[in-house]
């Protein structure tokens, strides 16, 4: 399971190192350090504590990763942040609301900080008891990908990981057998009661530039069957394009969104991709947009160029640490400053008790110098791309500069759908109906 991060609010541990796309060569520090799992004793019954512990402390400043155990023989009670963690918070499965903990298999550890810390020591500690049956020794072990641990410039930091034990020193005799030792207890019993309601899937739109060459990336979910983590990157060419901000989206409604443009004083211009990373104790089920990334076109540059979503295995997953996997779609953005931009200012857009009602106001802004009439005309499709509502203004009178258009009285009845995405098209006149401006596109 690679890199499932944390908020800032939680101390994000998505991983901040993020997957890159396919055949991209991953980053290292030069030095290298050692994880320790310490090895405890107890009879049947008992509670023990294990530490895992750092030496030789290169400087590191996230790490994600699991202790694995026999769930048979060993059910963990709380997770404790180790002395080593000056900074920063560490956060676990443990913590999930409601979580059955005896029906877990690992422990994760998530922790990031924004800076490196160089201490040696116990990074975290971990109260097991010994559920009745055990015996002999039982295995702990840590388990990471190359890219769980790095730094505070995101370059991975190469660990070796020393596995511990749990001795037991007496049996139960009056522990009960398995009942069913032929069912696998996370095996569903009827896989056909869960069918898969459509592929989740993570899209990337982009608007067209600005007079100012700044233009949107909005970065939306849909057929989210509930998610409690994820670490994506959005890639582009840094040649033509460099990131100015990002915004946490509607969708995500709790947690909180970092990403490698927070880091203090870093130099957005060497990027080629964004990092965002979020994590809530928590499963949300919200489609729509994730977040925005705001890009400014370099000086000198026209035509276009590709946006594109990424992630590695195990960087999206639900509150019980389960892998969720998503479709990725890209787009390819304009570059040029369009003499007429539309923008949306102000959503104003319910969904309650299966009807959809509100407004909409958006900005169509004449970059052209000359004033103009124009069509505005607002449009929503479900998630199967069926035009479900419409509704048009003619003859709009266009000034130069801003023009604030709003549509009222917006209401669409037997909303069923998981998904729905509003787009505002600016034309030339309801009959000719050519396109002066990129659509606006609203996913709610």
């Amino acid at each position: 399971m690679t890199k499932k991060f944390i908020g800032t609010g939680l101390s994000l541990l998505l991983l901040l190192s993020l997957v890159g796309l396919a055949g991209a060569a991953a980053v290292f520090a030069a030095a290298s350090g050692q994880l320790v799992v310490s090895s405890v004793s107890g009879a049947v019954g008992d509670e023990v504590e294990v530490a895992v512990s750092i030496a030789n402390n290169p400087g590191i400043a996230t790490f994600n990763v699991k202790l694995n155990y026999d769930k048979s023989q060993l059910e963990p009670l709380s997770l404790a942040q180790g002395g080593a963690l000056t900074a920063g918070g560490i956060t676990s499965n443990l913590q999930i609301p409601g979580v059955d903990a005896a029906q877990l298999d690992h422990v994760t550890a998530l922790w990031y900080n924004l800076s490196n810390i160089t201490a040696n020591g116990v990074l975290f500690t971990v109260k097991f008891k010994i559920k009745p049956g055990a015996s002999g020794t039982i295995p702990l072990t840590l388990s990471y990908n190359a890219d769980d641990v790095s730094d505070q410039n995101y370059a991975n930091v190469s660990v070796t990981a020393q596995a511990g034990a749990v001795e037991v020193t007496a049996g139960d005799p009056n522990s009960d057998p398995d009942p069913d030792p032929g069912q696998d207890p996370d095996q569903d019993p009827d896989p056909d009661l869960n069918p898969d309601p459509g592929a989740p899937v993570m899209a990337v739109s982009a608007s067209a530039p600005d007079a100012n060459g700044e233009f949107n990336a909005v970065v939306s979910i849909a057929n989210n069957p509930g998610i409690a983590t994820f670490t994506v990157r959005l890639n582009y060419d840094k040649s033509k394009i460099t990131p100015v901000s990002l915004t946490q989206g509607a969708a995500l409604t709790v947690g909180n969104i970092t990403s490698n443009m927070q880091i203090p004083d870093v130099d957005v211009s060497r990027f080629d991709y964004v990092t965002a990373m979020w994590y809530n104790p928590s499963n949300i089920t919200a489609n729509g947009i994730v977040f925005t990334v705001k890009f400014k076109v370099k000086d000198g540059v026209s035509g276009e160029t590709a946006l594109g979503i990424s992630y590695g295995a195990g960087d999206i997953s639900d509150q019980m640490g389960v892998d969720v996997d998503f479709v990725c779609q890209g787009t390819t953005a304009q570059l040029e400053a369009s003499a007429y931009v539309v923008v949306i200012s102000e959503k104003g857009l319910r969904k309650q008790d299966g009807a959809i009602t509100g407004e909409v106001e958006f900005n169509v802004i004449n970059n052209s110098g000359s004033t103009r009439s124009a069509a505005v005309f607002i449009a929503v499709y479900d998630a199967a791309g069926k035009m479900v509502y419409t509704k048009v203004k003619a003859d709009i009178p266009l000034a130069r500069g801003d023009n604030a258009v709003r549509f009222t009285d917006i209401s669409i009845a037997n909303a069923s759908s998981r998904l729905y995405t509003a787009k505002v098209f600016c034309w030339s006149s309801v009959n000719q109906m050519e396109p002066l401006a990129y659509p606006a596109i609203l996913d709610f």
